[in-house]
């Protein structure tokens, strides 16, 4: 079964897309979203060599918001895919634009072992910190819905959704965070029980970077649906890894 995504107004045309970054990772999200029909220009910023066979890399010389407005104005941007430490887009219009980028002020808190061990004994998680036999899970959000994006087979997913991931869910819920982010817990197994080990928010992180690359469901289209709140009609679907 194929993507089915109600989102009239991304069917009707396509989109400009600017994605912030030099490293892996804007190589990965560059080469998914040229796959995409919905894809019509893909600008990377500021890119490198192999983003300049995907798209046209651009350039700013003070790296300041005014540039970035001008940039965005000029090429009739639609959608930002943020995966750069150095650029900040606070100055821009999110009304204007669909923008995706890690939610910083979250890892900050979630790097604070006070906050953490808070968070998981109010949201009954079991935590350890501490790692064994670890699964991943990358977590969209648009800070009121969630879409899990993993890898691990359905029957143990559904288990550790049962047991971590929706208490995880219901948590972040309470945060009143904002914006489109992403973000990946790593769970460990131990004597038949799962429990959470770790948040990671960093775009550069391995699982993050493996999810993506290996992902066959439409990118452009996924993050449109992550903006808009139209999760359900997406059907995650991954390529067959070769062994």
């Amino acid at each position: 079964m194929k993507l089915a995504i109600h989102y009239s107004y991304l069917l009707l045309r396509t989109m400009n897309i600017l994605i912030l970054g030099k490293e892996e990772t804007a190589t990965i999200f560059a080469k998914k979203m040229i796959q995409s029909h919905h894809c019509n220009q893909l600008f990377i910023l500021p890119g490198n060599n192999e983003t300049q066979q995907l798209g046209s890399n651009l350039v700013i010389e003070n790296n300041n918001e005014n540039d970035l407005q001008n940039i965005c104005f000029e090429h009739q941007i639609d959608l930002i895919v943020n995966t750069s430490e150095d650029i900040s887009l606070k100055g821009l219009d999110g009304g204007k634009y669909i923008i995706i980028e890690k939610n910083s002020a979250l890892e900050e808190l979630f790097s604070t072992p006070e906050f953490l061990l808070k968070f998981t004994n109010e949201n009954e998680i079991p935590y350890q910190n501490q790692k064994t036999n670890t699964l991943q899970i990358v977590i969209l959000t648009n800070s009121k819905e969630f879409q899990i994006i993993s890898m691990v087979d359905d029957n143990i997913l559904s288990k550790i959704e049962e047991c971590v991931i929706q208490n995880v869910l219901n948590g972040f819920k309470n945060l009143q965070s904002t914006g489109n982010y992403f973000f990946c817990l790593e769970l460990s197994k131990e004597n038949g029980s799962y429990y959470l080990s770790e948040f990671d928010f960093s775009l550069d992180a391995v699982l993050f970077k493996t999810c993506f690359e290996h992902l066959e469901t439409d990118l452009v289209s996924l993050f449109a649906a992550m903006d808009n709140g139209t999760y359900e009609d997406v059907n995650i679907e991954f390529y067959e890894i070769e062994n």
